[in-house]
């Protein structure tokens, strides 16, 4: 049996004048970040959903993008997380922190 470490953290934005910029944190070593992240076109509903696997140096070590449909807002971020978990499980990634900006997920 594989003992898994996982810790859901959420993105540190910084706002500028004008924009609103998400700030990319370091993993401490040897964890691998997850970060996903989450689109929805609002007249259509149409969605997706995008994963990247990041090492503490911030080297990609992959990532997926899938399309979904007709979606909540809510429904599309918990998806990309469980894609997430899905993807670095494939990697055979066992020290992992999921970072998403949706809170409602992460609580």
């Amino acid at each position: 049996m594989v003992n898994y470490r996982c810790m859901m953290v959420p993105s540190r934005m910084v706002n500028t004048n004008r924009n609103r910029v998400i700030v990319w944190n370091h993993p401490s070593h040897p964890m691998i970040k997850v970060n996903v992240d989450g689109a929805l076109k609002a007249t259509s509903r149409e969605s997706g959903v995008g994963v990247i696997l990041r090492d503490y140096w911030g080297s990609s070590l992959g990532g997926e993008f899938f399309h979904l449909s007709r979606a909540s807002t809510e429904e599309v971020e918990a998806k990309d997380v469980l894609e997430g978990v899905k993807l670095a499980k494939r990697h055979n990634l066992v020290d992992v922190v999921i970072e998403s900006e949706c809170k409602n997920v992460i609580d």
